[in-house]
This record gives structure tokens, C-alpha cells and sequence, in this order.
């Protein structure tokens, strides 16, 4: 009894330390993200490659009203009517109307970005960079070095051409 009651109390351990939670698996995210960020951004981008999105967006835009009269109207629009009785030629003016212009504006937006990657190669830059430092910063050394060398050897050679000994 007690040997089935202590490995049923390791088994409920072994469950309860065994899971994987979306928070465990947050914290271990954010854990590598700090440590490696170049390696989460690259792995993320590989896995989850940008798509092209495309947004179309359509505008109305109301005109303004403009009343166009006879004067603006093309002559063949004017009717004529003959009134046979009177022998007469009777011109009647085309109505005034009241027209707009309406505008549609269509804007097609195409978006391609992958921050992943942009973020890994940004990281890629700045180890970069600090490596370049780093190896200016070692080669101004090493040049300030050499001078000295070369100085306190030249100054050997003068004094010895003078006979006087230099350790």
C-alpha cells in the first residue's frame, strides 16, 4: 500500500513538473531572445516567412453641383418646332440641369517586411560593428608600439654610431 501510494505521488510530481505551459514557454522565449537575439530572430523569420499583404482602400468623393444651362449646351440640343398653322419656327431651350463629378479614388497598398529578419541582420550589423572597433582599437595599439620600437631602435644605432652603449 504505501509502495502504490509513493509512486503515485512520484507520478503526480512527474506530471506537475513535466508540463509545458505557454508562460514557461514565454520565459524561455524571452530568456534566449536576451542572450542570443540573432539566432530567435533568424529562427522565427525561417519559420514564419513574411506574405505579401495588399489593402485596397476606395475613396468616394462627392462633386460639386453645377447647373449647366443652354449656354453651355452643345445647339443640338435646342428643339425646334414648326407650328404649321401660324408658319411659325418655335425654339425651345434644352432644361437646365444640375450635374457633378463624382470621384473614385482607388489606392492599392503592397506590403512586404519581414522584421525578423531585418531585426537579425540589424544585430548582425551592430557585432559587426563592435568587432571593427575592437580591431581598430587593437591596431592603434599595436601602431603606437611599433613606433616605439622603432624610435628606441633608431636611437640605438645614433648612439652606437657614437659609441656610447645602450641596453
Amino acid at each position: 500500500m504505501k509502495n502504490l501510494l509513493i509512486s503515485n505521488a512520484i507520478m503526480v510530481l512527474i506530471f506537475l513538473t513535466g508540463c509545458y505551459t505557454g508562460k514557461k514557454a514565454q520565459r524561455q522565449v524571452i530568456k534566449a531572445q536576451s542572450v542570443y537575439p540573432e539566432i530567435v530572430a533568424t529562427l522565427c523569420s525561417d519559420m514564419y516567412p513574411p506574405l505579401t499583404l495588399t489593402k485596397d482602400s476606395i475613396v468616394y468623393k462627392k462633386g460639386r453641383a453645377v447647373m449647366l444651362d443652354t449656354l453651355f449646351m452643345s445647339i443640338d440640343c435646342d428643339t425646334v418646332i414648326k407650328n404649321v398653322y401660324q408658319n411659325k419656327v418655335v425654339r425651345i431651350p434644352c432644361p437646365s440641369t444640375i450635374s457633378s463629378v463624382d470621384t473614385v479614388i482607388i489606392t492599392k497598398e503592397r506590403q512586404v517586411v519581414n522584421k525578423a529578419r531585418v531585426k537579425a541582420l540589424g544585430s548582425k550589423v551592430r557585432s559587426l560593428e563592435l568587432t571593427l572597433e575592437h580591431k581598430k582599437s587593437k591596431g592603434n595599439i599595436l601602431l603606437k608600439i611599433t613606433v616605439a620600437l622603432t624610435v628606441y631602435t633608431i636611437l640605438r644605432w645614433v648612439l652606437l654610431i657614437w659609441k656610447i652603449r645602450m641596453p
